[in-house]
């Protein structure tokens, strides 16, 4: 696994356990995270696409919001698993638990960081239609580090 996701990760868990975010910093860590689920599931084959893909829409319905465009609460229908197992899919809105969740781009502090926000929104939507392993891990990881950078605009 690349360094740089690893250390992505591990701030991400030790923040995610120690601050309770609000509002755009929730929804912008938790898009990461779900980007990085979908870089980690991304490279397994056919069944990885799908999971991917999973993560991705997480992802834009952090960004966009309920309302938003592209928003989509639907459950993918997913391969079977290992050992040809059913796969249960995640809730599809990890940004729920925020109550004031208006999306990313509603909630951005600045036009910079909205800009930074829109430009991950298109790599996300980007992302959603590719259907190679590697080039969808690749993208899932140019998305973490957009959206990181989305976290750091002022």
């Amino acid at each position: 696994m690349n360094p740089k996701l690893i250390a992505i990760v591990a701030t991400l868990t030790l923040c995610g356990a120690a601050t309770a975010f609000a509002g755009i910093g929730e929804e912008l860590s938790l898009a990461q995270t779900q980007s990085l689920l979908a870089y980690r599931f991304g490279g397994r084959g056919e069944a990885g696409i799908a999971q991917g893909k999973m993560y991705l829409q997480h992802v834009i319905n952090c960004l966009v919001g309920p309302g938003g465009e592209g928003y989509d609460l639907k459950q993918p229908e997913l391969p079977p698993g290992r050992g040809g197992r059913a796969q249960v899919p995640a809730p599809m809105d990890p940004c729920a638990a925020d109550k004031t969740n208006k999306g990313a781009l509603n909630d951005a502090a600045s036009p910079a960081q909205k800009q930074k926000v829109q430009a991950a929104l298109a790599l996300a939507k980007t992302a959603m239609t590719l259907t190679e392993n590697d080039k969808l891990t690749e993208t899932a990881t140019a998305l973490a580090d957009a959206l990181g950078e989305a976290k750091e605009a002022k």
